[in-house]
């Protein structure tokens, strides 16, 4: 997963001030310090990156594992063959993704779009929701009121009772007692019912003003913080009207940022690290870029693979050397091309008379004195860019005419003087 270090800030000696942040990602061995002048701009392009990268990490573990998984399958279910051309198929699909890396794009213009950078998008958490309140409580069931013309309360006489006026008014006597003592008892027990209804009707009122109160509470919080994110999404917005105001006027700050635009939307195969820093010479209208290469051991050699049924086993088929190594000259030659490409396309206002591209390719060796080296320079006016890519050519013969210098072959890495060097 990725992780990021704390802001740095450096001011120079003519008051301007920077930010920088690491970031890293330690299963896909990268490292980059995301510079700008915008502390704000500098954390969404540091995470932007970080997401970018943690996408291609999950990406390659769901690869692997899926592999992993097809290929013990495969076995099983004596569907090696098939495994064998997917998997030719995905080399065959990564080479031809490499071989368009410039061809494809010679002729399109990626240009930033300023609208596209701006967020339109409202807040992201749902509206709060009121719990829904519990059911009424029940109406009370009252017991029936005793009558005193029923059967129950009525004088049990005998035959005694009915010869005798005494005894009869005996019974008659315990007759009424029956009833009071059941009316009573009526009595109590429609009060209990009663205040026990009542008690469970107060509490469900309760609940229901908790369930306002909390909603209310929860609705507030929601709005306070709905009006934060749209005060900070307008603020940036506003941000990006003023940095497409700064750039269309010719502001150094803001042609260096919207190159750096352009060159984070460019997309390349997995193993390019696409990792570089930008220096803009307002005054040479000059672009540099020290581009990071990738390393002749980070180009994928596979071709294709076959199913020995024999065996059940696969057999993979790699690059030659002498074409692994032509094939990473190509890459070299095209990722250069590539990004003076994509930054003079996308000139809008004519900023740049001349891009530099310089690409490093980083030490096998984490010990050496210097941790990368620089083996390849191209440095060419925006003139003569298009006028030299009116005629198609291969981007070897392109890159040569256009005065790009390596030393010897850049599968080897050699070292290229550097301008100093080169001037003494």
């Amino acid at each position: 997963m990725s992780k990021h270090g704390s802001v740095s800030v450096t001011r120079s000696s003519k008051g301007r001030t920077r930010y920088e942040i690491e970031i890293r990602h330690d299963e896909l061995n990268k490292l980059q310090i995301v510079q700008g002048e915008d502390e704000a701009v500098v954390w969404e392009k540091a995470l932007t990156r970080m997401k970018q990268w943690d996408e291609l990490w999950e990406a390659q573990k769901r690869a692997l594992d899926q592999r992993s998984g097809k290929y013990h399958q495969a076995i099983r279910k004596r569907q090696g063959d098939a495994f064998a051309e997917d998997r030719t198929r995905e080399a065959e699909l990564l080479w031809e993704a490499v071989a368009r890396l410039y061809e494809d794009v010679r002729k399109q213009r990626q240009v930033v779009s300023w609208q596209h950078l701006k967020q339109t998008s409202d807040y992201p958490a749902p509206r709060p929701k009121k719990k829904t309140p519990p059911p009424e409580p029940a109406y009370p069931v009252v017991p029936e009121e005793p009558r005193r013309d029923t059967g129950a309360f009525s004088p049990r006489l005998e035959l005694l009772d009915r010869l005798s006026a005494r005894r009869r008014g005996l019974r008659w006597k315990e007759a009424g007692e029956r009833f009071a003592k059941a009316y009573e008892d009526w009595q109590t027990a429609r009060q209990s019912v009663w205040a026990e209804y009542d008690i469970r009707l107060k509490a469900h009122q309760q609940v229901l003003r908790q369930i306002e109160a909390d909603h209310r509470k929860a609705l507030d919080k929601w709005e306070q913080a709905r009006a934060q994110y749209l005060n900070e999404r307008d603020r940036r917005n506003a941000e990006v009207d003023e940095k497409h105001t700064a750039y269309t006027l010719g502001k150094p700050s803001a042609i260096l940022e919207y190159c750096d635009l352009v060159l984070s939307a460019s997309a390349f195969p997995a193993f390019i690290p696409h990792e570089y820093t930008l220096n803009f010479e307002a005054g040479e209208g000059r672009l540099t870029v020290d581009y990071l290469l990738p390393a002749r051991a980070d180009l994928p050699t596979l071709k294709s693979v076959k199913y020995l049924a024999s065996r059940k086993t696969f057999s993979e088929q790699h690059l030659s050397q002498h074409e692994a190594h032509r094939r990473y000259d190509a890459v070299v030659y095209a990722l250069a091309l590539r990004i003076v490409h994509d930054l003079i396309a996308a000139d809008t206002i004519d900023a740049l008379r001349e891009v530099v591209v310089k690409g490093y390719v980083a030490a096998a060796d984490p010990t050496a004195e210097e941790d990368r080296t620089l083996v390849l320079r191209l440095a060419v006016s925006k003139e003569a860019y298009l006028n030299a890519t009116r005629k198609l050519s291969s981007v070897r013969s392109l890159f040569r005419k256009l005065g790009g210098v390596v030393a010897g072959r850049p599968y080897q890495a050699a070292a290229l003087p550097t301008e100093a060097e080169g001037a003494a």
